[in-house]
């Protein structure tokens, strides 16, 4: 069974912006990487749905103004759902990688006058494979985030680099200055940094 440590659990709300370590183990991450793989193999995809992803204008996050707070009762789903916040954030930053690349292609092709160029097929495969797996997420995490709401299962700093919308499921509202804001970031990206699977 695992301890509060191990789960990275905040059983004191005035700890909450205490540094708890690593979101997750790589053993974990990695499970959860599996997981997605087998659920997504299979899955259709709508050529139309992967274009309008690449397409589409990336929107900026912005959080609300108000106060949070955190009471910790449960932690029981919170143990399966971390590794796949970590995922989420995995699959987030290829996404992203892969719309800038695209973006890329698409003003290298104009100049070029070849549209048919074959670096467009393997862009929309990836992006493809990418976007299921991202999907896949955040339906569990849908279904998880309402469940948890008042567990204080992920510290302030973990929760400023999520979305309004995951917030919302949460309940809660963040309000922060850009410096914390931005070293959260830092944060995230130096944990996906260590935990690639292709180092």
């Amino acid at each position: 069974m695992a301890t509060d440590q191990e789960m990275n659990v905040i059983s004191d709300g005035n700890e909450a912006t205490e540094d708890r370590g690593p979101l997750i183990q790589d053993k974990e991450l990695e499970e959860v990487r599996n997981m997605v793989e087998e659920a997504t193999d299979n899955a259709p995809a709508s050529a139309d749905d992967v274009i309008a992803f690449l397409e589409a204008e990336d929107e900026e996050e912005e959080l609300d103004s108000s106060e949070e707070s955190y009471v910790d009762n449960r932690v029981a789903i919170a143990r399966d759902i971390r590794p796949m916040i970590a995922a989420w954030h995995e699959y987030k930053q290829a996404m992203s990688q892969v719309k800038a690349n695209y973006k890329l292609w698409k003003i290298e092709s104009e100049i070029s006058g070849d549209p048919q160029d074959q670096r467009k097929d393997g862009l929309i495969e990836s992006a493809s494979r990418l976007k299921k797996s991202v999907d896949f997420i955040e339906g569990e995490i849908k279904d998880a985030f309402p469940q948890l709401k008042g567990v204080a299962f992920l510290t302030r700093s973990e929760l400023l680099v999520l979305p309004t919308w995951m917030h919302g499921l949460l309940g809660i509202t963040i309000e922060a200055s850009p410096e914390e804001q931005a070293a959260a970031r830092e944060a995230l990206q130096e944990q996906l940094e260590s935990s690639d699977p292709q180092e």
